[in-house]
């Protein structure tokens, strides 16, 4: 059945009950005694929020909180127990703790006091399901405002007719999405691919939707799976897809002989994934090898990497968190990290091997290779002699076959900065899953022909075993993985890691700073995505601004030393002698330049008013950054914060939606 996930959202599911009774059907409160879910309230949070929007500077919460200075209580109540439902979906988008001071912070905004231990705001209930897209962050007022009157609307209904609708999945879908003209009419935009619909039909029926709040997604897996249950894809309406995913996973679960299915875990997921190398499975070692895949499921933080043994590629723009992904997320679960021994007291056990790529990494730095040794002689003496000496990989590969009930891995970073095929040289074939090493019911590595070959150097029989996983990132700025080797691309699965701008902290976790003028906060996240989806149109989205570049930024003068050290000089490297194409990104209202300026030089002075240098260069402008981003500005001449605000004030938000 849909509503099975190997994440605990058993009390999610429990809570999303309990809110459709006491608030969908009786019009009651999640957290007061107030009568909140009522038409009254709902027309009144229209009137305030939706009606009348602040396009001002300031973020989401500031300006929520104008617009319910004037609102009742169960005007006031109804936006924070909103919020609460969205956020029962997101597992990592937002944090437990996120959610809760996002929710404290509304509260006190509006003069309200949100009630400490309330079962409501339990980890257990704040842990989350899925995890929709960053829009869902940077747009929550879009969600906001479609969730708001999607519930208007139902509100309005007769109360038998109302629970009517909720009961039964075909009527709630039906209406739901005959609301789309309606919703279109107050402005909302895309009310059909709107990640709040998929959020409340899995909330709302878990038993006929699956934990999927992408639009994409869902079609994607109706086009590659409707023909294996013996359907003809129908995509052509959001109902029709949500049927076909049901009727996909009833055959699934017929195939399997199970409901315990999950379509972000295998063995569907490798079924609809574009991205996983669907080689033909064969059986595995006699030898229970390593760690089953999903024994452990929060290891990987919901990454869904797929089945062992694994290959995978994480790639994107720089500062998105690739090596940090890598190394908090992966790599520190229990997968490659255990206790050393039954009395080691706090010490682990790492199995994993970190190398870096570099034009001059070679085969012999990864496999094997002759290399100088200092050998110590019977009388006495040292000599340097020539020695064949293990590279990283295989070094790492004798740890596991000597260990196979655990897993290991080997961590490349940097992976297209090397010459990938002279590296791996023979071993490309190893690698690939159906290549691998095994081992017989005792433990000890079969070396099979196509699993096993020769080392030129040392003669020894090597293969990769199958508890050795390979992970990978690459910055896509540096170089497309449009020309990435084929044989590697087709043997390794890529994880696209995109700018997220919802985790900017900035200041006390709001993604914003205070400024130090008197025109607000500024919003960090917002920034961000206005700058890139302006380099995404200018030069593709390889070439974009990561969330690490914000992360640390506390105060606008944080802010002004990130745009003149950090971001300024990677722009230049995106436009290398475009400075005209750095000031379109920088752009601040009506396209004013604020953050470079073009000079004109006193050319006559230089060159003398005869010189033909004059001519060439007349309509040449030499341009730098803004003087007073400079690190020698007089503190009288700071940059301005109201031109961080001007860069992202004036691009309306459904002009970055670039999805």
């Amino acid at each position: 059945m849909s509503r099975y996930c190997d994440l605990p959202i058993t009390s999610i599911l429990a809570a999303a009950e309990r809110w459709k009774q006491r608030c969908l059907t009786e019009g009651l409160s999640i957290f007061t005694d107030l009568s909140v879910w009522s038409t009254s309230a709902f027309d009144e949070l229209k009137r305030l929020y939706i009606d009348a929007p602040d396009m001002g500077s300031g973020n989401f919460y500031d300006k929520l909180k104008g617009q319910l200075a004037t609102a009742s209580d169960e005007a006031k109540w109804l936006a924070v127990e909103v919020t609460w439902v969205l956020y029962l979906f997101p597992a990592k988008l937002i944090g437990i703790q996120g959610k809760r001071k996002n929710l404290e912070l509304i509260c006190s905004n509006a003069g309200l006091q949100l009630p400490k231990d309330h079962w409501a705001l339990q980890d257990k209930v704040l842990s989350g399901v899925g995890n929709p897209g960053t829009y869902f962050n940077t747009g929550f007022w879009v969600e906001l405002s479609y969730t708001l009157l999607v519930f208007r609307a139902l509100i309005r209904l007769p109360r038998e007719q109302r629970e009517a609708v909720l009961q039964e999945d075909d009527l709630f879908v039906s209406w739901i999405d005959s609301l789309a003209d309606v919703l279109e009419s107050d402005k909302v935009m895309n009310p059909h691919n709107r990640q709040a619909r998929h959020i409340f039909l899995f909330l709302l029926q878990p038993d006929f939707h699956e934990r999927i709040a992408s639009s994409t997604q869902k079609r994607n897996i109706v086009k590659k799976l409707a023909n294996r249950a013996g359907l003809r894809p129908d995509v052509g309406s959001p109902s029709a897809i949500d049927k076909q995913l049901l009727a996909i996973r009833n055959h699934f679960e017929s195939v399997y002989g199970t409901t315990e299915l999950d379509f972000y875990r295998s063995p569907l997921y490798e079924l609809w994934n574009e991205e996983k190398s669907l080689a033909v499975e064969e059986a595995s070692s006699e030898y229970m090898v390593g760690q089953a895949a999903g024994t452990e499921p929060e290891t990987d933080a919901g990454l869904d990497l797929g089945a062992f043994p694994r290959n995978v590629i994480f790639y994107g723009p720089p500062g998105t968190g690739k090596t940090w992904t890598l190394m908090n997320q992966v790599l520190s679960g229990g997968h490659y990290v255990s206790p050393a021994g039954p009395h080691a007291s706090g010490e682990v056990e790492t199995r994993y091997t970190f190398v870096t790529f570099h034009p001059s990494y070679s085969y012999e730095d990864l496999i094997e290779g002759l290399r100088p040794v200092e050998v110590q002689c019977a009388d006495g003496r040292t000599e340097i002699q020539i020695k064949t000496r293990d590279g990283a990989l295989k070094a790492l590969c004798k740890r596991a076959i000597a260990d196979p009930k655990k897993r290991f891995a080997l961590v490349v970073d940097e992976v297209n900065r090397g010459n990938i095929a002279k590296i791996f040289g023979e071993l490309i074939t190893l690698m690939e899953s159906d290549k691998r090493l095994r081992f017989d019911k005792s433990g000890k590595p079969k070396y099979e022909p196509g699993r096993s070959v020769t080392l030129p150097t040392s003669q020894e029989f090597f293969g990769i075993p199958e508890n050795v996983d390979i992970y990978c990132t690459m910055n896509t700025a540096d170089r497309s993985i449009a020309l990435v080797d084929i044989a590697l691309r087709r043997r390794f699965v890529f994880r696209e890691l995109l700018p997220n701008p919802g985790v900017i902290a900035g200041e006390q976790e709001t993604g914003s700073i205070p400024s130090d003028d008197d025109g607000g906060r500024i919003d960090l996240r917002r920034l961000l995505l206005v700058l890139n989806a302006r380099l995404t149109v200018l030069r593709g989205r390889d070439a974009c601004i990561g969330h690490a570049y914000f992360c640390k930024v506390t105060s606008i003068d944080d802010l002004r030393s990130t745009f003149r050290d950090r971001v300024i000089p990677l722009l230049q490297e995106y436009f290398y002698e475009d400075w005209e194409g750095i000031s379109l990104v920088l752009a601040v209202s009506g396209g004013a330049k604020a953050f470079v300026e073009a000079t004109q030089t006193n050319l006559e002075g230089l060159f003398g008013p005869q010189s033909r240098e004059v001519v060439k260069l007349s309509e040449a402008p030499v341009w730098r950054i803004a003087r007073s981003l400079r690190p020698d500005a007089p503190d009288d001449e700071l940059f301005p914060a109201s031109s961080f605000r001007a860069l992202y004030e004036s691009v309306p938000l459904a002009a970055t939606d670039l999805s």
